[in-house]
């Protein structure tokens, strides 16, 4: 369920239209903020072999990874 909802706030954060996953990979549950988060793959479905961004995100944020 948290992964689900990362991967939607990645969607959202890349804005990309058609934007897939194309990974969802647990990094960290933070014990003082009762929070997960994940590496989220996201690239546009149109382009098959289209560049992929990387996103921290959890259950109420996506950050964009260096």
């Amino acid at each position: 369920m948290a992964s689900q909802q990362a991967g939607q706030n990645a969607i959202a954060a890349s804005g990309i239209a058609d934007a897939i996953i194309t990974s969802c990979d647990f990094v960290n549950y933070d014990y003082d903020k009762l929070q997960y988060a994940f590496k989220v793959g996201v690239k546009s479905e149109s382009d098959p072999s289209g560049k992929i961004t990387y996103f921290t995100a959890g259950s109420d944020h996506a950050v964009k990874c260096n």
